[in-house]
């Protein structure tokens, strides 16, 4: 079994994104409110859902989000 296709995750304003070979799959919205950020909507491609590439879209961005502002607090 291997595991989910090498990507990339970018953040943009509003959304971070995942591509695999330069091509967007899937990305997910973020919406920051003071001190809290919340990630109301997520999508990956139809022809690419069941690899781990949501999960790793969510890894990357909550990195990203504890790197810049603490750790994320949960709704």
């Amino acid at each position: 079994m291997s595991g989910p296709p090498q990507h990339t995750v970018i953040e943009q304003p509003g959304r971070y994104q995942i591509l695999i070979d330069g091509l967007a799959v899937g990305f997910t919205e973020y919406h920051d409110e003071g001190d809290r950020r919340t990630f109301p909507h997520t999508v990956i491609d139809e022809d690419q859902r069941g690899q781990g590439l949501a999960s790793a879209l969510i890894r990357a961005a909550l990195d990203a989000t504890r790197a810049a502002h603490g750790s994320p607090r949960r709704a």
